[in-house]
């Protein structure tokens, strides 16, 4: 009898308990990993790891489609399942945006392959904007013929991106002041309108050496002896945008981080700077929402 147990030792009840205990474990995990990489197979997903290496490294196309659906994984991002002439087709990102088009809308995305950088609505009819270039960036870090025009409207407090050749490049400057027209992102066209003096009113949140900087406009012959420095002059905390402005060794010796100011300006070399006070109220760095009760 002694001998019979002995030989059943690997299959007592306990055993059997401590093995399911496992399997279902093991389980959880590949349903988990399920999950969290969505309904992609390995293939699609380095298929979009090589869109977007080359994407960094200069390759991009902008495309448009129909959207069916938006979704969210954890290891994969936000994807855009989006129907195009050639059928339908699941775009990742690998980010999750604070805002994404609404499924039924055409919409535009500039990537490569099924990596999408950023997924913009595209409107039916043509639309408008006044306002001035409050930055101009590159769309990808070695990409010289394609570039990102940011405009705040004048109108409505907004910001948007429009997608601007190197030849229209050429003739802006941040600051400017353009009018837009446009049904997307790349289907826009950008132009300078009279660029007339104007005056940004904010506090001072950023002040460093423009030697610490990359910019577009500091790649234009920028003369950084005479702006050795450069001010970020923002209107509100948390705002929507910002205004940079380069200055003189006699404009830095005025200013410090966090005094409130009146800046004169027609391009990002200010023609007058006031201290309206030497620092900004701490009130007014509290960010309230949109109902005005403070949480």
């Amino acid at each position: 009898m002694e001998n019979k147990v002995r030989k059943l030792g690997v299959f007592r009840p306990s055993n059997f308990i401590l093995i399911g205990f496992f399997i279902v474990v093991l389980l959880g995990i590949f349903m988990a990993y399920a999950q969290v990489k969505g309904p992609f197979t390995e293939t699609e997903i380095r298929k979009a790891q090589s869109g977007a290496t080359r994407f960094v490294n200069g390759e991009l196309k902008i495309s448009q489609g129909q959207l069916i659906d938006v979704k969210h994984y954890f290891f994969v991002g936000t994807v855009y399942i989006v129907e195009t002439s050639k059928g339908r087709d699941s775009l990742i990102s690998f980010i999750t945006p604070l805002t994404t088009p609404t499924p039924g809308q055409r919409v535009e995305w500039v990537g490569v392959d099924n990596y999408a950088s950023a997924v913009t609505p595209v409107f039916p009819e043509e639309k408008t904007m006044d306002g001035e270039i409050i930055s101009l960036e590159r769309i990808s870090p070695k990409n010289n013929e394609e570039f990102y025009c940011v405009v705040h409207s004048l109108k409505d407090d907004t910001v948007q991106r429009f997608i601007v050749d190197a030849t229209q490049l050429a003739s802006l400057r941040t600051l400017n002041s353009v009018h837009v027209d446009y049904h997307s992102s790349g289907e826009s066209h950008v132009e300078l309108v009279a660029n007339t003096q104007k005056v940004a009113k904010g506090y001072i949140s950023d002040l460093w050496l423009t030697t610490m900087v990359k910019g577009l406009e500091l790649e234009r012959d920028f003369d950084f002896d005479k702006y050795p420095s450069y001010i970020t002059v923002s209107p509100g905390p948390n705002a929507k945008y910002t205004w940079t402005f380069y200055l003189t060794k006699e404009q830095r010796a005025q200013v410090k981080l966090g005094n409130v100011v009146e800046v004169h300006y027609s391009s990002v070399f200010p023609s007058s700077i006031t201290i309206v006070s030497p620092t900004v109220d701490p009130a007014a760095l509290v960010d309230k929402p949109a109902n005005g009760v403070n949480p």
